[in-house]
């Protein structure tokens, strides 16, 4: 009996220590419903920094609501650094290459990604260039 137990304890520990690793690694693939997330470098890599369903002046550094435009964990301004976008919303979100939402602008379909945002159909070369974004149809 000590022997069954022992050994459907060690599987159970293993299995969930897997599991655990698992999802942790998946974490930058699986982004919460409602956001667009910008990428410093192509394919999602670098920094990353997710934004909510309101309008968002990069340039600002942080205020009341304890959100910075810093890459997440970094210093890193996210202004002018975006290569790479994720758009997991069921809005239309503007990226525009101007401060307070002005100048030229991409658009990120809902539920759409980017993984280089300087080969763009029907969309200008964006690389490198969003400094505000909003979210359109709300």
């Amino acid at each position: 009996m000590k022997k069954a137990l022992v050994c459907t304890f060690l599987t159970m520990a293993t299995f969930t220590w897997t599991s655990g690793a698992a999802a942790h690694a998946d974490s930058r693939n699986s982004i919460r419903d409602g956001v667009i997330c910008l990428y410093e470098h192509d394919n999602y890599k670098g920094g990353q920094a997710c934004f909510g369903s309101h309008a968002w002046d990069l340039s600002w550094t942080g205020g009341e609501d304890g959100v910075g435009r810093n890459w997440n964990g970094t210093n890193r301004a996210v202004e002018n650094g975006a290569s790479s976008v994720k758009n997991n919303s069921r809005y239309w979100v503007f990226l525009y290459d101007g401060r307070n939402y002005k100048g030229t602008f991409y658009k990120a379909k809902p539920y759409s990604s980017d993984a280089d945002l300087t080969k763009n159909s029907g969309n200008p070369s964006f690389d490198n260039r969003t400094s505000s974004l909003a979210f359109k149809g709300i």
